[in-house]
C-alpha cells in the first residue's frame, strides 16, 4: 500500500508540473501558487464531538449514556459541559478543560480518577484503602502506596496533592528510588518533597558571576549539604558517579 501510495503521489506531482498551453505554459503548480495569496484561509479543524451539558453529582462524577465519569470533587452540584467523542470524552467548566477519560462502551460502568477526589480524602483518609479510585489508578501510584504508604494514608493524599499541583510523577519515583536506595522507611512524603526541590535546584541553569550570584549559589550549595546530612545521600551521590 504504500508502495502505491508514493507512485500515485509521484504521478500526481508529475502531471501538475507539466506545462499547459491553456495556461501560457504554465504548470498547475505555478498557477496554485499565484493564486494561494487570494484563497480564503483554511476551516477550522472539524470536531466531531455530541455535545451535553450534565450536572455533578454527589458522587463527583457526570453520567454520560448511562455510564459513569469522575471530575474534581470541588465540583459537586455544578453544569459542566461534556464532549462526547468516538473513544473519550472531554469535560469543561466555566470554559476550562478539568478532566478527560477512555469512554466506557458498557452499560452503569464507572471511571474514576484518584486525583478528583483530593478534597474528600483530606477529610475522611481512610476511605482511601479500599475505594474504587485507587483500584482503578494507575499502576505506578497504586505500588507506591502498597509498598511505601500502607496505613499511613494522610501521609500518601498529601503526596498525591503534591502530584497534582507541583511535581511530576517520574521525579517524585526517582526521589523515592533515592530514598529506597537507603531504607523504605525513609520514603515519606517531607523527604519526597525535599529530594524533588534539590533535584531542580541542580538542574537550574548556572547563573551569571556577580556578588549577588555567588551568595545565592553558596546558600544554594548549604541548602544541597544539609539535605545530604538530613536523609545520608552523599553514599547514593558517590554511587552514581563510580557507575
Amino acid at each position: 500500500m504504500e508502495e502505491a501510495n508514493a507512485y500515485l503521489l509521484e504521478v500526481c506531482e508529475r502531471l501538475n508540473n507539466k506545462p499547459q498551453d491553456r495556461r501560457e505554459g504554465k504548470s498547475a503548480t505555478a498557477c496554485l501558487e499565484e493564486e494561494r495569496p487570494f484563497l480564503f484561509g483554511g476551516l477550522p479543524m472539524f470536531d466531531a464531538a455530541r455535545v451535553v451539558h450534565a450536572r455533578v453529582d454527589k458522587y463527583a462524577t457526570v453520567v454520560v449514556d448511562q455510564n459513569h465519569y469522575s471530575v474534581p470533587d470541588h465540583l459537586v452540584g455544578k453544569l459542566i459541559m461534556v464532549k462526547i467523542y468516538s473513544g473519550r470524552i472531554q469535560c469543561f467548566y466555566e470554559e476550562m478543560k478539568i478532566a478527560e477519560h477512555n469512554r466506557l462502551v458498557g452499560c452503569h460502568e464507572w471511571r474514576l480518577e484518584l486525583l478528583h477526589y483530593l478534597e474528600t480524602l483530606k477529610k475522611k483518609p481512610g476511605a482511601l484503602a479500599g475505594s474504587t479510585a485507587l483500584a482503578q489508578a494507575q499502576s505506578h501510584i497504586k505500588n507506591i502506596y502498597e509498598t511505601y504508604y500502607s496505613r499511613r494514608e494522610k501521609d500518601f493524599i498529601e503526596l498525591l496533592q503534591y502530584i497534582r499541583d507541583d511535581a511530576n510523577l517520574e521525579e517524585v519515583q526517582r526521589s523515592i528510588k533515592q530514598l529506597d536506595n537507603l531504607h523504605p522507611s525513609h520514603v515519606t512524603t517531607d523527604k519526597v518533597k525535599a529530594l524533588c526541590a534539590k533535584g531542580r535546584e541542580m538542574d537550574a541553569p548556572p547563573l551569571l558571576h556577580s556578588q549577588a550570584s555567588q551568595a545565592i549559589l553558596q546558600q544554594a550549595a548549604a541548602q544541597l549539604r544539609q539535605y545530604d546530612d538530613m536523609f545520608g545521600t552523599h553514599t547514593i551521590q558517590m554511587e552514581e558517579a563510580i557507575a
